[in-house]
């Protein structure tokens, strides 16, 4: 049973969707769609943005994965990642949780070859002289192994 939606059926023909809002909510996409004779016949999606929020990244370990950052900057200012508070400049290869990261134009932070090293908290700041939050991002990896199983 879920705790954090509440569908209230107020007519025949409309209804309302009360969200009660959780940090891991920001960046969430919700949808609706109107049945008929199990054909849909019309969708809404909506995007919950949270302050303050945290959005969630589930990845297989040994692929790839694009961390969004969202900046308003067009030029003169730069963007600066940290995971688990430490900034990623400031990484040896020795303490870095992975040697294949890179920024690309849009300042999205792509990882190559994940492992599990790489779970963490990452941040994405803009530093113009203030270090606005734009992004927090919770990384989750998810190590998938196939089970053999043995004939008898």
């Amino acid at each position: 049973m879920v705790k954090d939606l509440d569908l209230r059926l107020l007519s025949a023909c409309f209804s309302k969707l009360f969200i009660t809002k959780k940090l891991t909510d920001h960046h969430r996409t919700w949808k609706c769609h109107v049945l008929q004779n199990n054909q849909i016949k019309a969708s809404i999606s909506y995007e919950t943005t949270v302050e303050g929020g945290l959005e969630e990244v589930f990845a297989a370990v040994g692929e790839s994965v694009s961390l969004t950052c969202t900046s308003s900057l067009s030029s003169g200012g730069n963007t600066e990642w940290t995971v688990n508070k430490t900034p990623l400049r400031n990484m040896s290869s020795e303490t870095s949780p992975t040697k294949a990261f890179h920024l690309d134009e849009d300042s999205s932070l792509v990882i190559s070859k994940l492992s599990p090293l790489n779970a963490g908290e990452y941040q994405c700041t803009e530093s113009t002289g203030l270090h606005r939050v734009l992004n927090k991002i919770r990384l989750h990896t998810l190590d998938v192994t196939a089970e053999s199983r043995q004939q008898e």
